[in-house]
């Protein structure tokens, strides 16, 4: 018995969530202003380091993780597998693999994403929420609070910016405002659920939620404050239902009919179009189209990983450069579902789609059967803010 409880004890020690998170947040926080792509290349050089030493530490877990033949297992090969196909026919082989300029989004990013992915899923415990959360809760405090000086003219870096100012770590006020918008659900959610108890704390987590949804409002990304708006209504209504079965049934009521509301708002219709609806929704229907026209088009390998840009003009709408100008153009479909249909084909795009259902239905079942009232709730929150950023992937 003791030389098993060690053994444990020592491939407990040996977890990469610490390692993980770390580098999930240097990447995040990461810039270089001077280089050519201050942005995306260097969040990519970071991604390459960490999957590095992830490979040289832990090269034996991830062989057996995608050895076994386990439901999640499969759709991560058939990712990779079917990128491979895609890279093979392009005539850009290196866009495929490296990624579009400042994109980064090639075959080694996501290769690298799906070795986080396996090892994260390997090793995670409830254990490693808190570090999670301290993670995130740091990460968005920072791109916060760098994104509001920014607002008001406060910046260490001389940015060369078309861009409204508030672009904070992530090059762009959309991705910016949207990151801040998804992840101060987290902050909302440890008030809601009164995870710090101190006053002083409670009054702080308050003082940065206004500042966070003040930066969304400065980045002029409605997409932000959608998206928190989104994330709130899902974590009122689980509260609610902690509370009692019937609030919990007209919290989620009222929540169903502010976001059909909301959605219809964003395509023009319905009383809240005036507060929601922004020309660049309109913009992504073009992208959006262009993009499944790709798909039906080059449905086994697709247009190329990363190589929408190259075909955009090809199969954009007529009437897209009579209202927007023919220099005006997309390298992503502003929707990872049919960016990964259109430029990977079916074999990409449908484990996607798998991987993303299967995520879903195994972090609603854990909340729907955990007894434990604290692991419930660390279950609401991870599920929340998954959700919350994939909701946000629909739309860019």
């Amino acid at each position: 018995m003791m030389t098993k409880t060690k053994k444990s004890n020592l491939n407990k020690s040996k977890t990469p969530i610490r390692l993980i998170l770390l580098w999930s947040a240097i990447i995040t926080l990461a810039i270089y202003p001077d280089v050519m792509d201050p942005i995306n290349s260097v969040k990519f050089w970071c991604l390459l380091l960490l999957t590095g030493m992830l490979l040289g530490k832990y090269y034996r877990v991830i062989f057996l993780g995608f050895s076994k033949v386990k439901i999640i297992t499969i759709p991560l090969l058939l990712f990779l597998i079917g990128q491979i196909f895609s890279i093979l026919t392009m005539p850009n082989i290196y866009t495929g693999i490296f990624g579009d300029f400042q994109r980064r989004l090639g075959f080694i990013t996501y290769f690298c994403l799906v070795i986080i992915f396996l090892l994260f899923t390997t090793y995670y415990d409830s254990t490693n929420f808190n570090k999670i959360i301290y993670t995130l809760f740091f990460t968005v405090t920072v791109v916060t609070l760098y994104g509001f000086l920014q607002h008001f003219g406060i910046d260490f870096v001389k940015w060369v910016n078309p861009y409204n100012s508030v672009i904070s770590t992530l090059g762009n006020p959309n991705f910016s405002g949207a990151f801040i918008g998804s992840s101060s659900v987290l902050i909302l959610a440890i008030l809601l659920f009164n995870l710090n108890k101190k006053i002083k704390m409670q009054i702080i987590l308050l003082a940065l939620l206004v500042i966070s949804m003040l930066t969304v409002y400065f980045s002029d990304a409605r997409q932000g404050l959608l998206i928190f708006l989104f994330g709130s209504l899902i974590l009122f209504s689980f509260k609610s239902y902690f509370i009692s079965k019937k609030l919990g049934i007209c919290v989620s009521g009222i929540s169903l009919i502010i976001l059909f509301l909301s959605l219809l708002a964003m395509l023009q219709i319905g009383p809240l179009k005036s507060l929601l609806y922004k020309p660049s929704i309109t913009v992504r229907g073009y992208y959006w189209r262009a993009a499944w026209r790709m798909f039906v088009d080059h449905p086994i390998n697709g247009v190329g990983i990363d190589n929408f840009g190259n075909f955009f003009k090809l199969y954009r709408d007529a009437n897209y450069p009579l209202s927007y100008g023919y220099n005006l153009t997309s390298t992503n479909a502003h929707n990872v579902f049919l960016q990964f249909f259109a430029t990977g084909g079916i074999l990409v795009g449908g484990s996607y789609l798998f991987i993303f259902i299967l995520t879903f239905y195994t972090g609603f079942k854990n909340i729907l059967t955990c007894d434990d009232i604290e692991k419930k709730i660390q279950n609401v929150i991870l599920f929340t803010l998954w959700l919350t950023f994939q909701t946000q992937s629909l739309i860019s």
